[in-house]
C-alpha cells in the first residue's frame, strides 16, 4: 500500500511539473503574440473582452476515484456534474472564483410493495442514493489568451456526504416521498491541472452589422488531486432491513478520511 502511495505522488507530482511547464510556455507565447489590433472605418466594431478574459463560466461532467482509506471502503468510482463562475482582472494570467460540484458514488433501487394491504399488487421503486456535494474556493493561473490555454488551481472548502432514499412511481419515475438517512461533513483542500482549448473566437458585444458575439467558448478538461478531512458516510449496501421487523433497519457506518482523484470535461465560457 505504502509502495502504490508514494508510486501516485510521484506520479502526481511529475504532472503538476509537466502542467507548470506548459502554463509557462503558453504565457511566454501569449505575451509575445498580444498586440493592439489595427481598427479601420470599415471594421466591424465589437468590444473586445475575450482579449482580457474577464468572467468566465463553466458546467462539465466529473469521474470521482476514492483514493487511500476512502477507496479501502468505496471501491467503486463516482459520477456527477459542476460547475464554476471565476474572474480574472484585466489582462492578468490570474483568476479567483468558486465551484460547487455533485457527485454520486453509489446507488441501488428496489421494488417494493407501496403499503402492506397492496401486498405486491401496486409496486414502487425504492431509490439509495449516496452521494458528495463539493463546494470549494479555487485561485487559478492561466494565460487569458491563446487556442491552448493550460492551468493550474489551488483549492479550499468542504465536502458533504449524504445517503438519501426516496419512493418513486414505477412508471412516471416521480417522486412519492424522500429521506435523507445519513449525512456528515468534512474540510477539503487540494491542487489539480488542466487545459482549455478554444473552439469559437471570443469577442462579446454587438458589431456594426447588428450581431451579437457572446465570448470564447473553450473545451475544459482537468485533473485534481483533493484531500478530504474524516467523516462518517454509507455506501451501497449500508443500509440492512431487519429481518424481524421490517420497518426498522440498520446502518453499516464507515468512517475514515476523503481524499478524491476527479478528472472533468466541460465546456467553459469566458466573456
Amino acid at each position: 500500500m505504502a509502495t502504490q502511495q508514494q508510486s501516485f505522488k510521484t506520479t502526481f507530482k511529475n504532472a503538476a511539473l509537466l502542467a507548470a511547464f506548459l502554463f509557462f510556455c503558453t504565457v511566454v507565447i501569449s505575451m509575445a503574440q498580444t498586440s493592439e489590433p489595427t481598427v479601420t472605418n470599415d471594421d466591424p466594431i465589437v468590444t473586445d473582452f475575450g482579449a482580457r478574459q474577464g468572467l468566465q463560466a463553466g458546467l462539465g461532467l466529473i469521474l470521482g476515484l476514492p483514493r487511500n482509506e476512502f477507496r479501502d471502503n468505496v471501491t467503486n468510482p463516482g459520477f456527477g456534474i459542476g460547475g464554476h463562475i471565476g474572474y480574472a482582472p484585466n489582462k492578468m494570467p490570474l483568476m479567483f472564483g468558486v465551484e460547487f460540484d455533485y457527485m454520486a458514488y453509489g446507488m441501488e433501487t428496489t421494488k417494493v410493495p407501496f403499503n402492506e394491504s397492496t401486498t405486491g399488487r401496486v409496486n414502487v421503486d425504492l431509490q439509495t442514493t449516496n452521494s458528495i456535494v463539493s463546494g470549494h474556493l479555487f485561485s487559478r493561473l492561466q494565460p487569458a489568451t491563446g487556442l491552448l490555454r493550460p492551468y493550474v488551481d489551488a483549492l479550499v472548502g468542504f465536502n458533504y456526504l449524504n445517503t438519501s432514499s426516496s419512493v418513486n412511481d414505477e412508471y412516471s419515475d416521480q417522486s412519492i416521498a424522500s429521506s435523507i438517512n445519513f449525512q456528515d461533513g468534512a474540510f477539503s483542500y487540494g491542487a489539480g491541472a488542466g487545459v482549455m482549448f478554444k473552439i469559437l473566437d471570443g469577442n462579446l458585444g454587438e458589431d456594426q452589422m447588428g450581431e451579437t458575439h457572446f465570448g470564447t467558448t473553450l473545451l475544459d478538461f482537468r485533473v485534481r488531486y483533493m484531500k478530504g478531512g474524516e467523516a462518517e458516510y454509507l455506501k451501497r449496501g449500508s443500509i440492512k432491513e431487519d429481518p424481524n421487523d421490517k420497518t426498522k433497519v440498520t446502518y453499516d457506518v464507515y468512517k475514515s478520511r476523503t481524499d478524491m482523484l476527479t478528472f472533468r470535461l466541460g465546456v467553459a465560457i469566458s466573456l
